[in-house]
């Protein structure tokens, strides 16, 4: 790939621009923004243009059906530059592209078009085009084009943070939407450790209607804090996951055990519906924790750009963040993978760590490990995990231990990896954040000449 390729540019008022310097993060070359860049951004939302909500959907649909906005070899230099094993990558961009294919079908799920050829659900009407902030963190690759394509739903007159992680795919995606004809305000990159672009983020936020935020709640708290917002002003965060799983004494240990691995493992162990806890029936630990290692042996470890591999290179940092949060845990295996048997109040339970780590905590036979589950997030942010997998065979336990558990999202017997770009992520339906309900009434003739015959 040549060096061209992995370089980023900003965008306003939806014409890319070369800038007058770059910075270098992690091998990718990106553009500083300067002052008059943010000023212009936030005039770009202004003159935006409204696009027609079908045709928003059929263009998006068109890019995902293509399938060509993000090449293999880009994929690779990602690969290369996260980590992140190459047969993830190809696998998450597919799953996001069919998503983008069948948008219509996903748009008609939740509610339908309107006669004025905008959106309504519930009888209300959802118009878009709010002035909006997106801070895309993080290193996910079908992230961007999702946030992106939501966007779009929305009409959102959007300024963007391009990620230093891996800052690529929203680039690429962005100008995918600029040749299908959509408009895109602004596509602006920062260096989040300089102080002044720190400041340009605040700017942007505070003169914003509403803003996204995805990252861990440190991150997002940050955010805020610097940059405080008026009453009026609609923060969408979306914070750390805190994922786990029950197994249940009736569960089937063996695939529970191989639904946990792939959780826990899938893309590094990084990701917010990664597998990190796990509560399993005293008088099965044994049995079960054999299992998770006859599972986590299976694992592949190395060169992302090994078809191979499924476990790549680690995130930097993670495993001594891992090893700070162990504690007094037991380690029962480590290799590259890491499983711990902890009591009930271990730091396991309760933080996210960027590293494949999974935290096993036995309960007895007279304890419900739904209220254990449910203390372990109750100082968090929103007060529930992202999402939690109950392993049973019995639907009508699943469905009681569902209705009690504190997450955005409960499986049975499935990973908490499984990814549906379909249902909601965090509990909401992005491009329904992203717009403005209104209530459109038109009365009859009858009911209008009652009215003012009482009056």
């Amino acid at each position: 790939m040549t060096a061209h390729a992995l370089q980023s540019e900003n965008i306003l008022n939806g014409v890319v621009r070369t800038a007058s310097r770059y910075r270098t993060a992690e091998g990718w070359n990106l553009p500083v923004t300067t002052d008059d860049e943010v000023a212009f951004a936030l005039k770009c939302v202004r003159l935006r243009r409204k696009d027609d909500f079908r045709e928003t959907m059929r263009r998006l649909a068109a890019i995902g059906a293509e399938g060509t906005w993000i090449g293999d070899e880009h994929l690779r230099e990602i690969a290369i530059r996260t980590g992140s094993p190459i047969r993830y990558l190809r696998w998450t961009i597919a799953l996001v592209n069919q998503w983008l294919a069948a948008i219509e079908q996903y748009v008609a799920s939740l509610g339908v078009e309107a006669d004025a050829g905008w959106f309504s659900r519930h009888g209300m009407s959802f118009a878009g085009g709010v002035t909006t902030t997106l801070i895309l963190a993080g290193d996910d690759t079908s992230l961007a084009p999702w946030i992106l394509a939501h966007t779009a739903l929305g009409n959102t007159s959007l300024i963007v943070k391009a990620s230093s992680a891996e800052p690529l795919t929203a680039f690429l995606f962005a100008k995918a939407m600029l040749a299908a004809g959509l408009s895109f305000p602004a596509l602006l990159s920062f260096d989040t450790s300089s102080p002044d672009a720190v400041a340009q983020i605040g700017r942007l936020v505070t003169s914003s209607e509403q803003s996204i935020v995805f990252g861990e709640d440190r991150t997002i708290q940050s955010v805020y804090t610097r940059a405080p917002v008026s009453p009026p002003h609609k923060a969408i965060p979306y914070y750390s996951g805190r994922s786990g799983a029950i197994v249940y004494p009736d569960a089937d240990l063996a695939a529970a055990a191989r639904d946990v691995i792939f959780g826990a493992t899938m893309d590094r162990g990084n990701k917010c519906v990664s597998t990190k806890k796990v509560w399993v029936p005293q008088e099965s630990a044994a049995l079960f924790q054999s299992l998770l290692i006859k599972e986590a042996d299976r694992l592949r470890i190395g060169d992302p750009l090994d078809e191979s591999v499924t476990l790549g290179h680690l995130t930097p940092g993670g495993r001594e963040l891992a090893e700070a949060a162990l504690g007094s845990s037991r380690v029962i295996y480590d290799r590259g993978l890491l499983l711990a048997e902890c009591g009930p109040t271990s730091h396991l339970l309760r933080e996210e760590v960027p590293y494949p780590i999974v935290a096993l905590c036995p309960y007895g036979p007279d304890e419900d490990p739904v209220e254990a589950a449910n203390a372990s997030v109750t100082h968090t942010p929103t007060r529930k995990a992202l999402v939690m997998s109950l392993f049973t065979r019995d639907l009508e336990r699943f469905h009681a231990a569902a209705g009690q558990v504190r997450a955005t999202k409960v499986l049975r017997n499935a990973p908490t990896v499984l990814y549906d770009f379909h249902s909601s992520h965090q509990g909401m339906h992005l491009f329904l954040e992203l717009v403005r309900p209104r209530e459109v009434i038109a009365p009859s003739r009858t009911a209008t000449e009652a009215l003012t015959a009482i009056v």
